[in-house]
């Protein structure tokens, strides 16, 4: 059974969208482990700062 064009460029609108998605979630996933770590990294600083002082 072939694919008319429309079908191939539907089929290939879905796909790009559901990479796009793969993409952006784990973009989002990064950049929420990155400022975690950041916010865990300035709290482990000012509580040492705290026990130096």
């Amino acid at each position: 059974m072939p694919l008319t064009i429309f079908e191939a460029m539907m089929a290939a609108i879905s796909l790009s969208t559901f990479i796009v998605s793969v993409l952006a979630w784990s973009f989002t996933f990064i950049t929420l482990q990155i400022v975690f770590e950041a916010i865990r990294l300035i709290y482990l600083y000012t509580s040492s700062i705290k026990i130096i002082t």
